[in-house]
């Protein structure tokens, strides 16, 4: 009977998963958890949802540029995420007057060519608390320089998501969502095999700040005990910022 439980929920997490497997580069980021964790593929990012820190492990993207050539109107369109459980799912009300943004993991601004994946964009499993002077000016600059990557070098993959550094984590609202101390994202141009990765501490920031946190996958790993790439790969990291199609 055991077996068969086990079974089916294997079965149910590959089922879950199908379809958002063309969005992470080399396999399903493997998460170290004792915790019962969600996957949630959306048409244009998947993520790993954490219950109790109502926020997400990690969320993927796959940028393909000619379609980041686009742009379109912003529709705000916060909601709890649908397909967690009440109790599992952060709220918009959770943030409101918190002194914390709510903030995109995966960017809308990379799905303006499909409506559908935009509003998805908007459900609180791809959001965490975030400081307004972060959110609105340097990691806003971060994902638009992103965008403008994968215009330049025709694809690209983007993994970004929280870090908690303190054992003791604040939380915000009713839900208690946490509150991250940092924020990681990691960029993977498969056509080159390479890799340039960021860990941002959760404060304002500018433009000019963004090349001092520049970061190894392998501090990444350590700080969120998630391996972001399972499979064999020749990745060859970046230890400065891109600037063109060359790494």
């Amino acid at each position: 009977m055991k077996f068969i439980a086990l079974l089916f929920a294997a079965l149910l997490s590959i089922q879950v998963y199908a379809g958002c497997e063309n969005m992470v580069p080399f396999g399903k980021p493997v998460v170290t958890s004792d915790e019962k964790v969600t996957y949630l593929c959306r048409r244009m990012y998947v993520l790993e949802h954490s219950p109790s820190r109502h926020t997400a492990y990690w969320s993927a993207e796959h940028l393909i540029g000619k379609q980041q050539t686009m742009s379109g109107k912003r529709i705000n369109a916060f909601k709890a995420d649908p397909d967690l459980p009440k109790d599992e799912a952060a709220k918009p009300s959770d943030y409101t007057n918190s002194g914390y943004d709510r903030g995109h993991m995966s960017p809308v601004g990379d799905m303006y060519v499909d409506k559908k994946a935009m509003l998805e964009s908007f459900y609180m499993s791809n959001m965490a608390p975030q400081v307004p002077g972060n959110n609105e000016n340097g990691w806003r600059l971060l994902e638009m320089f992103v965008k403008e990557l994968s215009q330049a070098r025709g694809d690209l993959y983007v993994i970004t998501g929280p870090i908690y550094v303190n054992s003791k984590i604040k939380t915000i609202g009713k839900g208690k969502v946490a509150v991250p101390t940092h924020f990681y994202k990691i960029i993977v141009d498969t056509n080159t095999n390479a890799v340039m990765s960021f860990i941002v501490p959760n404060i304002p920031f500018e433009q000019k700040d963004i090349p001092k946190y520049i970061a190894s996958i392998s501090e990444i790993k350590r700080l969120t005990d998630i391996n972001f790439f399972p499979t064999p790969n020749k990745l060859v990291e970046s230890t400065r910022v891109w600037t063109s199609k060359s790494n």
